[in-house]
């Protein structure tokens, strides 16, 4: 599903979305939104980013290795105030490696997970939340 134009309000997009979800109900849909500075690809995996991690941890040798990297080093360093959080969203005992991939994630580590919605204005709310002067994409 692509919007064509330019939106200049919520209105515009909904009356442009409605139409296109309405004619495809039998589809579940998952939206993104996120400046048009960025590509489709994970954080890890943007130009730039995996080199510069590399040059730190140099004993990791592929993009997997460098993110288990970086989530044991995220994990070593808040797991106590994770785990006395009264906020955390999966209940239980220990935390698997997916929640403390979603978690990292949620902090902004660099990982190669990519955040979708079932919901089209949190797209656009990440599509506009940038403070960069190029316009957002949903």
């Amino acid at each position: 599903m692509k919007l064509v134009g330019k939106i200049h309000s919520v209105s515009d997009y909904i009356d442009q979305l409605l139409p296109l979800i309405q004619k495809e109900r039998h589809i579940r849909h998952y939206f993104r939104g996120l400046s048009s500075d960025h590509s489709l690809l994970p954080i890890l995996s943007r130009p730039g980013v995996f080199d510069n991690l590399v040059a730190r941890y140099p004993e990791s040798k592929s993009i997997n290795d460098l993110e288990k990297s970086l989530l044991k080093r995220f994990r070593r360093y808040s797991i106590h105030h994770y785990l006395a959080g009264e906020h955390r969203p999966f209940p239980g005992g220990n935390p698997s490696w997916l929640e403390w991939l979603c978690v990292a994630q949620h902090h902004r580590l660099p990982t190669l997970l990519i955040d979708w919605s079932l919901k089209p204005l949190v797209a656009l709310y990440f599509a506009v939340l940038s403070q960069s002067p190029k316009p957002g994409i949903v």
